[in-house]
């Protein structure tokens, strides 16, 4: 039996002006029960087998036709971990306690680490929880808590007794949060007024230092309107690091005045859910879009539809990616986005913490910084900011997440205030998104780190120079031409990407 696959077909503009082909023609010649999701994008989703495809695209030289590719939430823990049957392996006994009251701290997910693998527990009501493991020799185990509380790393535990794992409480400091001084930022807290910033990632949960103005769910069947649902959590952390309003003893993010939209598009996220992410946003007037996700090879109608946002103002601010490696994640690597890296300090979460797992060896020990071994760098990172211990807002309280992730959302911050403070800029072209991207370029601080690293350093809010008086600067304008000219480049050689496409696959 062969094995079916969705696929995404699409008929570029020029074939449609040219040969006349148009999509509703190539979908009338298929099966209906192939068909999916008909997206509001000119895609259409079909589910199909490897030969069927290629039959299509025999048949449709002109259509650009792309698996629908599974996309990837740049998540800040460790791998998911296995977990073993009650019946096999050693079980190591924790009890996870408030370092302060001695109360149990239920959900705390206990990731432990062996020489081939990593294992997963969860605590009870009751603050215990029991980890079944293969490997003989236990290297270490992080304690990660749902909310509330530092995660923290031990050493190998005994398996002859119940390991007791005190956890320190977690108070979130406003305006008073280490990462705000490397960001410039002064304990005034204002910023992003006037800005739409779209969080396209797992949703926005309801919380007291967030106001959610909108948004819409892209999942392939869902309520449309089912936004502010946060199964992960990422999505809610994000948008406090960009929006949060509590300065005081909660979350107090760059830009507190921007009106917040929650793009959701995960658990299980597709392409196609991201094609119709961006789509919204374009018809919704986003100014900047935060995304901290991935896809696993480059994608043709991906570039097309970054192209057409960044046409209509739209600045798009994407994560590296969390694999430690010299190569930056897509969409993060493709041309217009603004990629951003992550850096972390030293001082910045308590002794114990596994926030210390993430100190490599390219460190400053007199600013006590450090590029944490997680963080992609490439050729096409723009910026770098912090990503390690960072208190932000999630379901049922805070949480200090690390992450590429969390760097991106602090420079989509700070673009937020940059537009905001200079309106002047707005033109609601690809003008618009070159002159903010050159504004926080002109107020980055250098951190003397290899460009692949930092790109052009740490943005700093209220240090971006005003724009040139008079009409839109040239590289405005050659900018507008040169994602014009990135249009039609992609839908005039979507054969050679697809051929590149299939040999990175």
């Amino acid at each position: 039996m062969s094995v079916t696959k969705r696929y995404i077909i699409a008929v570029p503009r020029h074939v449609r002006m040219g040969s006349g082909l148009s999509l509703q023609d190539v979908v009338a010649g298929l099966p209906e029960q192939q068909l999916g999701r008909a997206g509001t994008t000119g895609t259409q989703v079909v589910e199909m087998t490897a030969a069927e495809a290629d039959n299509l695209a025999r048949d449709h030289g002109e259509m650009l036709i792309e698996e629908d590719q599974p996309l990837t939430l740049l998540a800040p823990m460790p791998a998911l971990g296995f977990e073993v049957g009650p019946d096999r392996g050693q079980e190591y006994l924790f009890a996870v306690r408030d370092a302060q009251t001695g109360a149990p701290v239920a959900g705390a997910t206990l990731f432990v680490k062996g020489e081939r693998a990593t294992y997963r527990g969860r605590t009870g009501q009751d603050g215990t929880a029991g980890v079944r493991v293969l490997d003989p020799v236990i290297e270490h185990v992080i304690v990660s808590p749902a909310a509330n509380y530092w995660a923290r790393v031990i050493p190998a535990p005994a398996a002859d007794r119940t390991t007791e794992v005190a956890l320190t409480p977690l108070i979130p400091r406003g305006a008073a949060a280490w990462e705000r001084q490397w960001l410039g930022m002064t304990s005034e807290v204002s910023g992003g007024a006037g800005v739409k910033v779209a969080v396209l990632d797992s949703g926005i949960a309801d919380h007291p230092d967030l106001a959610v103005a909108g948004g819409m769910n892209a999942l392939d069947g869902a309520d449309a309107d089912d936004f502010r649902s946060d199964e992960k959590g990422h999505g809610t952390h994000c948008a406090g690091v960009i929006g949060g309003r509590n300065a005081v003893n909660g979350v107090c993010g760059v830009a507190p005045d921007v009106a917040l939209y929650a793009v959701k598009a995960f658990p299980g996220g597709r392409l196609s859910d991201l094609l119709e992410g961006l789509q919204w946003c374009i018809d919704n007037g986003m100014d900047i879009v935060n995304m901290s996700l991935a896809i696993g090879s480059p994608s043709a109608l991906l570039a097309l539809k970054l192209a057409e946002a960044a046409q209509a103002g739209i600045t798009l601010v994407a994560a590296a990616g969390n694999d430690g490696g010299p190569q930056l994640c897509h969409p993060a690597a493709s041309d217009g986005v603004l990629a951003v890296t992550a850096f972390g300090s030293m001082h910045a979460f308590p002794a114990g913490s596994a926030h210390a797992l993430r100190i490599a060896e390219l460190r400053n020990d007199a600013t006590s910084l450090f590029v944490p071994n997680f963080s992609n760098s490439g050729p096409q990172t723009a910026f770098i900011a912090p990503g390690v211990a960072i208190i932000s807002s999630v379901p049922g309280g805070y949480a200090a997440w690390d992450g590429t992730s969390m760097a991106c959302a602090f420079v989509s911050g700070l673009a937020a205030a940059a537009l905001s403070a200079h309106p002047e800029i707005r033109t609601g072209d690809a003008r618009q998104c070159e002159q903010l991207r050159q504004l926080l370029a002109a107020s980055a601080i250098d951190l003397s780190l290899p460009d692949p690293i930092q790109g052009a350093g740490v943005p700093q809010a209220g240090r971006p120079a005003p724009p040139q008086a008079g009409p839109p600067a040239d590289p405005g304008r050659a900018q507008q031409q040169r994602v014009a000219a990135l249009i039609a480049d992609l839908e005039g050689k979507q054969q050679e990407i697809l051929a590149m496409i299939a040999q990175l696959g």
